[in-house]
């Protein structure tokens, strides 16, 4: 039985619900929708969602190439909002076992999670884009919200590596002209020969 999984975010008395779509993930039956909400108060637009899969195993390796999935996901969802949207990983850190990356840019904030339990490994995001994205302030700002953000709950440590590891593999294809397809949280029996191939670095750029 998968465990659902939600971001909690406070959200801005000043923001209502929102009808930005989650991303498309039809070519990657074996991920699920955990949780996907979305608000905006006209002049920026927050977002948060989970996705998650069941994993038998993992790996350091894996992690890393997780995370760097969960911030093309976030990315992806921050150009669906605004174009030529710039994003860097700003900080990690690991609380109550549950991995962290804390995402800045010029007019959008972010942060992923990453956490496991039952069986289950739950990837999530929380972006926020537009004039009010960057500076905390009364009343409450998107920006608060991100700072706020957690992944609530009692996670465990990732599994041991396994020989069979199994897959989970998430595919997100941008709709806008710049076509970005992006792939997070990927685990597959085989991922050596994916570790292998040259990977792109993170944006840094704004």
């Amino acid at each position: 039985m998968s465990s659902r999984a939600a971001p909690t975010v406070r959200v801005p008395d000043s923001f209502s619900s929102a009808s930005l779509p989650p991303p498309d993930l039809s070519g990657s039956p074996q991920i699920t929708l955990r949780d996907w909400r979305s608000w905006s108060d006209g002049a920026s637009t927050l977002a948060a969602g989970c996705f998650g899969a069941r994993s038998a195993s993992w790996s350091a390796e894996v992690t890393e190439v997780a995370e760097q999935k969960l911030f093309d996901v976030s990315l992806g969802t921050a150009l669906r909002v605004r174009d030529s949207v710039g994003m860097r990983i700003a900080s990690h850190e690991v609380q109550s076992n549950v991995r962290q990356q804390q995402l800045e840019g010029d007019g959008v904030r972010g942060r992923t999670f990453l956490g496991f339990r039952d069986g289950d490994v739950n990837a999530c995001i929380v972006v926020c884009v537009g004039a009010r994205a960057e500076a905390p302030g009364s009343p409450p700002s998107c920006a608060d919200a991100i700072a706020s953000s957690r992944l609530e709950g009692t996670y465990e440590p990732p599994p041991e590596p396994g020989v069979g590891l199994s897959a989970l593999l998430y595919a997100v294809h941008h709709p806008r002209p710049v076509a970005l397809v992006f792939a997070a949280v990927v685990v597959v029996a085989g991922i050596v020969s994916i570790w292998r191939r040259p990977r792109g670095r993170r944006t840094q750029h704004f």
